[in-house]
């Protein structure tokens, strides 16, 4: 809860405490993005040494990205319907 009310402050809004903590590996609020309303970005890892964007995230939409797993299990299905 201490957790929660924290980023509550920061945020300056009301937290679902469903959306920090879980016991079943699901979210309610899909990205991090919608979850603090923030309009999107691509993580660090997106980039290479270049500054250029990765390959493996050219389809990836900021603010759409999600965890490791879940992100090579989307690209997976991306991949499969090109």
């Amino acid at each position: 809860m201490r957790v929660t009310e924290a980023l509550e402050r920061d945020l300056g809004r009301t937290l679902d405490l469903r959306d920090v903590v879980t016991f079943t590996g699901t979210y309610p609020t899909k990205t991090v993005c919608a979850l603090v309303e923030c309009p999107g970005c691509l993580p660090p890892e997106a980039w290479g040494d270049d500054d250029l964007l990765r390959p493996e995230w050219q389809y990836v939409r900021p603010g759409e990205w999600l965890t490791e797993p879940e992100r090579r299990h989307s690209q997976a299905i991306i991949e499969e319907e090109l």
